[in-house]
């Protein structure tokens, strides 16, 4: 799901309807130390804050190794960006991004037989 960058994460395009967690594995970068709080923001690419829009604060976790931002809706064709700021138990401060574009839900290309017919 999450294709692996030095500082930037990116997700395959999300479809609209899509709500899931993004764990991301920070470990290499920690050098030992662990994470002790993230928070994030998200922008469109020009730049405007839509955090309340693709992003579901009340559901973020961290663990000592990993950040793990929840992302939810959004406008299709739009793209996202979702920047964690991260502060590690010795008090070093780094950011994250996570970026994905958000595409219309594609219905399955197979045809479909009816079990019943409603009447009116």
């Amino acid at each position: 799901m999450i294709t692996e960058g030095l500082r930037d994460f990116e997700i395959p395009d999300k479809p609209k309807f899509a709500s899931w967690p993004c764990p991301i594995d920070i470990s290499r970068f920690l050098n030992g130390d662990t994470v002790s709080s993230v928070d994030w923001v998200a922008s469109t690419g020009a730049g405007v804050d839509v955090t309340a829009l693709v992003l579901d604060d009340l559901k973020h976790t961290y663990s000592t190794t990993e950040i793990i931002p929840w992302i939810f809706s959004g406008t299709p064709g739009q793209e996202y960006i979702a920047t964690g700021r991260v502060t590690t138990s010795s008090g070093a401060r780094e950011l994250y991004s996570l970026r994905w574009r958000v595409i219309q839900s594609q219905p399955i290309g197979k045809s479909v037989g009816l079990d019943a017919i409603l009447a009116a």
